[in-house]
């Protein structure tokens, strides 16, 4: 008996080794993709791969072969010799492959008998173009700003452009898998032709790799279009130097009711505006303005609305920092200043003063940043560095002319100790 089932396994072994050896893979499809004779810059995530290679016959099911795409655009997969369908991916992407033209389901397949290695360029028209990356630190966050130029010449019309994103990086293989991303609603006003900014936070980098202690980063940006929430329109690689080492978030230290929600001493009679603990104004119309307590704003502010008489003046906080470098920032709220602003620069800034109190352009101010300036909209970074143990005054200072349209806010403000 113990012959015979030894005899038996034998035999399967054998069997099973007879049906299963295979020759190897040996032949090689590759290529690039190319837009306007260059390589085109893809995602380079193999979980976001565009190409499929089916078979038929022989009773497979065939699932198909992803033949992943790197982030430069080139493709290259090892194949057994035999006769393929090679196709895209059942989703919607952002540009048009001109020999795969899309139908009503899918996307058209093109027949291959492979027996030897086959190079294959393809050619594409992305809805948009980006162009002209560039990113710098701004206070904590990492800054880039891109054109971006809607292309003419595809079959159907471009869709909107409905997100900015940004991916950063600790070496050039950045893309959609990088754990450290931010996103950013575009307009949908956006033409489709212009400059487009998103940030990210720098302490999200540093602490979403382990052990980060690198002054560098690598990153790149994508937009998704819509109804095309699989596949993103990607830039370039590049790296950004001098992220600082740590943020040491000394806020609660120096500052009081720093943030929203804001702790309010009274409310003027017509219910809306109040008065804000432990933030002092350099006089009384100041003062008025320094809250805005509807429902969806609860902001602190200035605003001088069409009214006939300037509106001059400073909110404030004052306290004493040692020695050192500093970063201040102020985050800002509801930006009217995207709606209407008739004075534009020059009628506001966001300071960090010598001494007790701040005045309009005055000699003490150690640092300041315009509240007109498109780059400010988002949030304001100060940096300052001390000699010596300074008492400061930190807060935002308005001369709004009578007459104009004019009003700002914020919602928090920060210290970090750098």
């Amino acid at each position: 008996m113990k012959k015979i089932i030894i005899l038996l396994l034998a035999t399967i072994l054998f069997t099973a080794c007879e049906y299963d050896n295979y020759d190897a893979p040996s032949v090689t499809f590759s290529g690039q993709l190319l837009y306007n004779d260059k390589p085109f810059l893809c995602d380079g995530n193999d979980a976001r791969d565009i190409f499929l290679f089916f078979q038929e016959g022989f009773g497979k099911v065939d699932w198909g072969t992803k033949m992943h795409t790197l982030a430069d655009g080139s493709y290259q997969q090892l194949l057994h010799s035999g006769e393929y369908k090679l196709t895209l991916g059942n989703v919607k992407y952002p540009f048009e492959i001109n020999e795969f033209p899309a139908g009503t389901v899918g996307y058209d397949s093109i027949y291959y008998d492979l027996k030897k290695d086959v190079r294959q360029d393809f050619h594409i028209t992305p809805y948009y173009e980006i162009s002209d990356l560039d990113a710098k630190l701004e206070g904590i966050n990492i800054l880039a700003k891109f054109k971006v130029k809607k292309v003419s010449g595809t079959s159907k019309p471009a869709p909107r452009i409905v997100k900015a994103r940004i991916y950063l990086g600790i070496n050039h293989f950045v893309n959609s898998k990088s754990p450290v991303v931010a996103e950013q609603e575009v307009d949908a006003n956006f033409s489709g032709d212009g400059e487009l900014t998103v940030s990210i936070d720098a302490i999200k980098y540093r602490t979403g790799y382990k052990e980060n202690y690198r002054d560098n980063a690598f990153y790149r940006v994508a937009l998704e279009l819509e109804n095309i929430p699989d596949y993103y329109l990607f830039s370039e690689t590049k790296e950004i130097t001098g992220i600082p080492e740590e943020f040491d978030d000394i806020t609660n230290q120096y500052l009081k009711n720093y943030k929203q929600p804001f702790n309010v001493v009274s409310y003027f009679p017509d219910s809306r505006r109040g008065i804000l603990s432990d933030w002092l104004t350099s006089n009384a119309a100041v003062q008025y303005t320094m809250y805005d307590g509807w429902s969806d704003r609860l902001f602190m502010c200035a605003e001088n609305w069409g009214n006939p008489t300037a509106l001059q003046g400073a909110v404030y906080q004052t306290f004493t920092l040692p020695a050192g470098k500093y970063l201040f920032i102020a985050t800002r709220g509801f930006n009217w200043w995207d709606i209407e602003n008739e004075g534009g620069k020059d009628r506001a800034f966001f300071v960090v003063a010598k001494g007790k109190g701040i005045e309009w352009k005055s000699p003490s101010i150690i640092a300041q940043s315009d509240c007109g300036d498109p780059a400010s909209r988002v949030s304001m970074p100060l940096n300052i560095t001390l000699e010596q143990e300074t008492e400061v005054s930190m807060g935002y200072v308005v001369n709004f002319p009578g007459g104009e349209t004019n009003a700002l806010s914020f919602t928090a403000f920060t210290i970090y100790a750098i």
